[in-house]
């Protein structure tokens, strides 16, 4: 047992010495980052214990330097690996040292460039803000759409000129095309998308091109330019739905016919009143409501036909109460109900006869003969609400 317990210790003990080990370099590590005078020392000291070593050798046999050196040589690898973990852990301190004084010399670069360049702002002249500006503008510009420059800039330079300034009037006249050209490429962007537009992926993108004709300042002249955009292109939408609509129409079969119709309202509906299209689209609106009732009342009647009554009641839900046909569709409703009624009261009184006649009739007896070819013969019995039956014949294949 005391053996098994010394062999598991001889396995454990080498990772503890390289755990100890590690957290050994990285106190050193993060210690010699954080404090200078920690590093110069350690350093300082590294050095010292090689230089004893070394120094051992020509010193006198009975120095002290000779002495410290006899004892270091006796354990020559406890003293090696000691001054290798701190050099290592040292390493890394200068090391980080080294790029935490980097970044704080670079941001200090960075500040006084900063500086020195607001200085140089603010010593520039109107004129000198004015030139500025215009080479900040032609940087980047599309001659072909009047867009782009470094506009951030240059609206900075011109925002300095102070307005009692000569060159105030021609500052201004750059600031409105400082925004006019963003402006531009607004106006660009969406006309790209209305172009690229097909089938209904068109709906998604004038909505789109909106969005950004209206983001445009009212304070530049490209603002009257989008807003003649949104109000052509609203009347392209109203053709687009349509011409949606009637697709949807057009492509109405028996099966799909009902979904066609719905589909197709729902463009109309999308049409705005301030657009031409719109008298047309209620005149079809009408026209196709009207198509739509027609049908759901054939279908309700095929459906009251088969006894489908709950087929019938949701064909008759879809017509409009506003529609023409709305009290066509009341009076089937109530004629599919009391159908309905009197179906279920036919087969309760059905089951009830059934009942009855394997019950016999009252006053005891048999209540049925049999005759020829399959017939049977019903003698005559009260019912249980007191009803008299005559005796009569029927067919055998009734009784279940």
């Amino acid at each position: 047992m005391g053996r098994s317990r010394r062999r598991s210790s001889r396995k454990v003990s080498p990772w503890l010495i390289a755990l100890a080990l590690v957290f050994y370099v990285g106190a050193v590590g993060a210690l010699s980052t954080e404090s200078l005078a920690f590093r110069l020392l350690l350093t300082l000291g590294c050095i010292g214990a090689v230089v004893a070593i070394i120094g051992g050798f020509f010193a006198a046999a009975d120095s002290p330097i000779a002495k410290v050196s006899r004892v270091a040589r006796s354990r020559m690898g406890m003293v090696l690996a000691a001054l290798g973990l701190t050099g290592l852990g040292l390493a890394v301190g200068w090391s980080e040292a080294k790029k935490r004084s980097d970044q704080a010399a670079a941001v200090a670069r960075a500040a006084a460039e900063q500086e020195a360049a607001e200085a140089k702002f603010r010593a520039m002249s109107s004129a000198g803000h004015l030139d500025a500006a215009r080479t900040a503008m032609d940087e980047g510009f599309d001659a072909a759409t009047r867009t782009g420059g470094q506009l951030t800039l240059a609206e900075r330079h011109l925002r300095a000129i102070p307005g009692s300034a000569s060159e105030a009037p021609l500052a201004n006249a750059l600031l409105l095309e400082c925004a006019s050209r963003p402006a531009r490429a607004l106006i660009l962007a969406a006309e790209h998308e209305v172009e690229s537009g097909t089938g209904e992926d068109i709906f998604r993108r004038l909505d789109l091109a909106r969005e950004m004709l209206r983001k445009i300042p009212a304070s530049v002249p490209e603002h009257a330019i989008g807003e003649e955009l949104i109000r052509t292109w609203r009347q392209r939408e109203a053709s687009e739905h349509l011409a949606a609509a009637q697709k949807e129409v057009d492509l109405a079969t028996d099966d799909t016919i009902f979904q066609r119709l719905e589909a197709a309202d729902d463009h109309l509906q999308k049409i705005p009143t301030d657009t031409p299209e719109r008298p047309l689209a209620d005149s079809l609106q009408k026209k196709w409501q009207r198509r739509a009732a027609l049908l759901r009342l054939s279908a309700a009647r095929s459906a009251i036909k088969e006894r489908a009554y709950v087929l019938a009641a949701a064909h008759l839900a879809h017509v409009p109460p506003n529609s023409p046909f709305a009290a066509t569709a009341i009076a089937l409703s109530k004629k599919a109900d009391s159908l309905r009624k009197a179906d279920e009261r036919r087969q309760a009184q059905s089951s009830a006869d059934s009942d009855d006649v394997d019950a016999g009739s009252v006053g005891g007896g048999s209540s049925r003969q049999r005759g020829s070819g399959g017939s049977v013969y019903v003698h005559s019995y009260t019912r249980r609400d007191g009803t008299y039956v005559r005796s009569h014949t029927r067919s055998g294949g009734r009784r279940r």
